[in-house]
């Protein structure tokens, strides 16, 4: 029954959402709601793992199981379920450079149904296992590994669990943790993922910056990004402007830029070539003295002086490529909070449209995190790691280069980071317009084709999102996940 009535509504699904181009129509999200209902169900046919019996308690919050040399611990109130020891034990063993293994997690309300999903990133994120986001569920870890002694003391003692595995997750190295892609525990919603969003590093080196904006006429759209880039936190003498103009006829933007060009605000790159945005960038970047650059759309407006110091925490250290932020639109909903390969066939933003304050996908959109890729309406790194993946490909003039010059930094084994704050409101495609006539959509298809043609991996798996996870909505399940027969 499960069987027939699922396929049926994945299929009437995935029709639905091409007919209606990915619009959130109210007969798609219906349909979604009723087929994630179904998944879910098969989601809860997992019994109980018959080891649950040797559990004991370890202090107030905790729970261990104890199959020597590896210990199974978890929070008071999650339940393994089917072979999850086994599952975890397995892979830590087929494993050894890693410290401790996790699953995935699904969620159960009080009547014992099932009512929602934690299906992890591929990758482990370092971020997000400092804030005890990926280990709410069973985790795994050897006994003579170093600290579990000091761990379980803790625990025996009255620490709270989430930040008790937290200190011990990240007192190893970030790659120490190992993801199992499978959902092996259960718990309660209510009581899925107590912990408080990041707000990242607090020491930093604050270097010459160089913000370089783009822009061709509209001086009313290029004002109120300026203004509010004059209150910017930053040393004095710390922070160049670079505004690269594009062929600007309007007589007001001349005249404006002149003027601030001649009392030293900022400097100014004239370019009257073809619009390629790339180029733009490029040519800006060549041209400023920063060791920190920051790209910055012209229809952007800072909603905190402090914004360069939340992007620069990060960018600063030699692990982090790209880091950008969430936007929002001028509403107050979110435009951008980072990017996943492979959506829809090519790279969408997740979580658009919901308000600023709202987590998304168990909690992640409110915690900075690891993502593959970040919009150059607002995206800082330095010159060193720009230089070292040669910039943004000039063949791809209006899309996508931004895109791949994330997935440039991957490859070159940088990591990049979505910052959860909103930094910016942006006012997107004031000046260039939407993407809305035949020869736009036609260039923005093939300049598609030549990014995935680049990274064709990242564009069959994201990293920082789960392979278990819909390609069609972002964070949703369509289908049971392969190890599910049905």
């Amino acid at each position: 029954m499960h069987s027939t009535w699922q396929r049926f509504l994945s299929h009437a699904l995935g029709f639905a959402i091409r007919k209606a181009n990915g619009a959130p129509t109210c007969f798609v999200q219906t349909l979604m709601r009723t087929n994630e209902q179904l998944v879910l169900s098969l989601l809860g046919a997992d019994k109980p793992s018959a080891d649950i019996s040797l559990a004991q308690p370890v202090g107030p919050t905790a729970q261990m199981i104890t199959k020597e040399p590896f210990l199974f611990i978890f929070a008071k109130g999650v339940v393994p379920l089917g072979n999850c020891l086994d599952r975890l034990r397995d892979a830590l063993r087929a494993a050894p450079n890693y410290s401790f293994a996790y699953g995935d997690e699904i969620f159960v309300g009080p009547t014992g149904k099932v009512t929602g999903h934690w299906f992890k990133p591929d990758q482990t994120d370092p971020l997000l296992l400092q804030a005890g986001a990926l280990t709410g569920g069973v985790i795994c870890i050897e006994r003579d590994q170093d600290g579990v002694e000091e761990l379980v003391r803790e625990l025996e003692s009255g620490g709270d669990y989430h930040a008790c595995i937290s200190r011990f997750a990240m007192s190893h190295t970030n790659h120490s943790a190992l993801h199992v892609h499978a959902a092996l525990s259960q718990s309660s919603t209510s009581t899925s993922h107590p912990v408080a969003p990041l707000t990242g590093p607090t020491t930093l080196r604050t270097p010459l910056t160089s913000v370089i904006i783009p822009t061709r006429n509209g001086w009313s759209v290029l004002k109120p990004c300026l203004e509010t880039l004059k209150s910017t936190n930053w040393p004095d003498g710390q922070l160049e402007i670079v505004i690269v103009d594009n062929g600007s006829d309007d007589p007001e933007m001349l005249t404006q830029l002149s003027q601030l060009e001649m009392s030293g605000t900022l400097r100014i790159l004239r370019d009257d070539g073809p619009f390629n945005f790339a180029r733009l960038i490029n040519r800006g970047i060549e041209f400023s003295s920063g060791e920190l650059i920051v790209l910055l759309n012209n229809d952007t407006v800072a909603r905190t002086s402090n914004w360069l110091h939340r992007l620069a925490v990060y960018a600063m250290d030699p692990a982090y490529g790209a880091v950008g932020c969430k936007l929002l639109y001028p509403d107050g909903t979110v435009q951008h909070a980072g990017m996943v390969f492979g959506l829809r066939g090519g790279v969408q933003h997740v979580f658009v449209g919901c308000q600023k304050d709202d987590g998304g996908y168990n909690g992640i959109a409110n915690m900075d995190r690891q993502v593959s890729a970040v919009t150059a309406a607002c995206l800082a790194v330095r010159r060193d790691a720009w230089d070292q993946v040669g910039g943004f490909s000039e063949d791809l003039a209006v899309s996508f280069n931004d895109v791949v010059f994330c997935a440039d930094l991957l490859k070159a084994g940088y990591r990049n980071i979505c910052v959860a704050e909103p930094l910016f409101d942006h006012h997107e495609s004031k000046t260039r317009g939407l993407d809305n006539s035949v020869e736009k959509r036609a260039r923005h298809k093939r300049e598609k084709e030549l990014a995935r043609s680049k990274h064709p991996d990242l564009f069959e798996q994201d990293p920082a999102y789960s392979a278990i996870l819909s390609k069609k909505i972002p964070y949703s399940l369509l289908e049971p996940p392969s190890y599910f027969k049905i």
